[in-house]
């Protein structure tokens, strides 16, 4: 055998190792991740703070105000503006209300205050299932009870993919409470992931459960 022969033997060999181990049984070389957006959802409630999403700030509705920090010696330092944050009242422990006609859709009220946003600053509320997770559906324009300076809404979403059949049923949900900065030209109805709403922030509730009314 020549050395030539003998250098394309050996080549050959290396590539049949690498062929058998990239069709092994371990990987089909297409694993899938958990969206960014879900990872950023469940770290923004595990640790109360809003996380950057893509495109949009995903924070914990309901959230703990942060802790005042000891004021320095001197002068009292000016105020700063107050920690954006919206507050829903909604409760694990509690289902929430929903309009349903027998072996129809939900439509649900969901009341929320909101805190340190500019005045022109928008709202909707958004819903989606979550056994199975389904696309979220976004409301119209929330009905407002408030002043300029303490506002308060009650923001109305159907899920239209969940039929309450009985006065007993619960359906597990997730709430998000979006907010635009600026008026939007429009809001889509429905969207697969919160960042395709267009909006600037999103307050994300736990699970929670509906009810018929």
């Amino acid at each position: 055998m020549t050395w030539r022969h003998a250098l394309w033997v050996a080549l050959f060999g290396l590539a049949g190792v690498v062929v058998a181990c990239a069709g092994g049984s371990g990987s089909s070389g297409f694993d899938v991740s958990p969206s960014a957006e879900e990872g950023a959802i469940a770290q923004a409630l595990a640790e109360q703070r809003c996380v950057q999403g893509a495109g949009l700030s995903i924070c914990p509705a309901d959230g703990s105000a942060p802790a005042a920090a000891t004021p320095p010696a001197g002068p009292p330092p000016s105020p700063s503006p107050a920690a954006p944050r919206v507050d829903t009242g909604l409760r694990r422990d509690a289902p929430l209300a929903c309009v349903a006609m027998q072996g129809g859709p939900c439509t649900l009220s969901v009341p929320f205050a909101p805190a340190g946003f500019p005045a022109a600053a928008t709202y909707r509320v958004a819903v989606r299932p979550v056994e199975p997770t389904g696309r979220w559906a976004i409301g119209g324009a929330p009905v407002s009870h408030g002043m300029p300076d303490s506002p308060n809404f009650d923001g109305a979403a159907g899920l239209d993919a969940v039929a309450v059949e009985g006065p007993d049923q619960r359906v597990p949900v997730q709430v998000a409470v979006l907010v635009y900065l600026e008026p939007p030209a429009s809001v889509p109805v429905q969207v697969e992931h919160l960042a395709d709403s267009g909006a600037d922030y999103a307050f994300v509730t736990p699970r929670v459960e509906v009810a018929p009314q």
